[in-house]
């Protein structure tokens, strides 16, 4: 199924939601596909990522960044 999280993938232990318990925060959806694949057709999964540590949407953005460097 095009776009679906297919078998064992790296994305597979990618936690889909990660926000603070408390307070109010900025949050992010990101939709995350491995690399070499196509956003398209390829495995892909949507995270949610949240922190009252953020000032502003973009400092988010790293988190996920660090994310995908380490899956890679």
């Amino acid at each position: 199924m095009p776009g679906a999280l297919a078998g064992a993938t790296k994305l597979a232990g990618v936690e889909e939601v990660e926000i603070d318990s408390t307070g109010r925060f900025k949050y992010i959806l990101c939709k995350v596909y491995e690399q070499g694949g196509n956003p398209a057709t390829g495995a892909t999964k949507h995270v949610v990522r949240g922190t009252s540590r953020a000032e502003f949407h973009c400092e988010l953005i790293t988190g996920i960044g660090l994310l995908v460097l380490r899956l890679e």
